[in-house]
This record gives structure tokens, C-alpha cells and sequence, in this order.
């Protein structure tokens, strides 16, 4: 799977994942505690739900560990230097 980063604010963070034929377009509500992951727009494959739902958790596991790392942090916002 290929993951663009495509947008970062002090209030979400967004993400495209694309496989080989379909995309999730997520983004990661940044002050929201509880259930901070939406899914915004998508293309996946429905006759499993479990299946489905345990890829997508696993998705968001994998992005949170990634903003974690890039971040050092204890926040979600990192701000570009230029």
C-alpha cells in the first residue's frame, strides 16, 4: 500500500492509502480523545466487514506509530519548516 500525507493543520491530520485498485481517503481528528479516526471518502471491500474492519484498524495503528515517530510527541501537530 502507498501512503500520501497529503494535509496537516492544528486540528486534523489527512491521509490517502491507495492498493492496487482501490483508496481510503482518512483523516485523524486531532482533538477529539475518544474515536479521532474518519474515514472521509473510500473504495474497499465490504463482503467481510470483519476482515474490512480489522484492515482499517490495523491502517490507523500503523499511521498513528508514524505520526508518533515523526512528531516526537505527545501532540498530534507538527508544523513544516520551509
Amino acid at each position: 500500500m502507498e501512503v500520501e500525507h497529503f494535509y496537516t493543520s492544528v486540528q486534523v491530520e489527512r491521509f490517502k492509502i491507495k492498493g492496487k485498485e482501490r483508496f481510503i481517503m482518512m483523516e485523524k481528528r486531532l482533538a477529539l480523545k475518544r474515536h479521532p479516526w474518519k474515514i472521509t471518502k473510500g473504495q474497499f471491500n465490504t463482503t467481510d466487514v470483519q476482515e474490512a474492519a480489522e484492515a482499517i484498524r490495523d491502517i490507523q495503528d500503523d499511521l498513528d506509530r508514524y505520526l508518533n515517530q515523526r512528531y516526537n510527541k505527545t501532540e498530534g501537530y507538527f508544523e513544516f519548516k520551509k
